[in-house]
């Protein structure tokens, strides 16, 4: 009987190990709620031109890809480079705004990715002074990493407002 209660202690020990090892599944309700703060303070940090902060949600990899109007940056360091130049170094007046709620959509079965879309405008101060409005379609790939949440892929294109 005292080798029943071991065998069965031991059992019981491996089945707990194994569930709380297993990730927990997120749904895309889930993802919204873990990643919609992380667009806004991107936003902020958009609107800030503050490329430093802006780029902390990104995965710093060379893994990480990123395409805009068809252009392919690959990597951490290009993408931040690139950015930069975006926002001539902090000096942009691009102001951004969403377009109604960003949609989540998880990834396969593990749920740790999750992609992100949404359409954006963006107004900055044309030749004559007058402000010039565009639009921009989004779409991100977050996935769940030690570090959190973090874009290992993005792309961006200009669209009508």
């Amino acid at each position: 009987m005292g080798r029943v209660k071991a065998v069965l202690a031991v059992s019981v020990a491996l089945a707990v190990s194994l569930s709380s090892a297993a990730p927990a599944r997120v749904t895309a309700q889930d993802a919204a709620s873990s990643v919609r703060p992380l667009l806004d303070s991107m936003l902020i940090a958009a609107n800030a031109h503050d490329t430093e902060r802006f780029m902390r949600y990104y995965a710093r990899t060379p893994d990480l890809v990123f395409v805009f109007n068809g252009r392919v940056i690959q990597g951490f360091d290009s993408l931040y480079a690139q950015q930069l130049i975006w926002w001539n170094h902090g000096r942009s007046d691009v102001v951004y705004r969403y377009e109604g709620d960003p949609v989540f959509t998880t990834l396969g079965n593990d749920s740790g990715s999750v992609v992100v879309t949404t359409r954006m405008t963006a107004t900055r101060a044309g030749a004559a002074g007058t402000a010039v409005t565009g639009g921009v379609a989004v779409m991100m790939v977050w996935r769940r990493r030690p570090e959190g949440w973090r874009i290992v892929a993005g792309h961006e294109s200009t669209a009508r407002p």
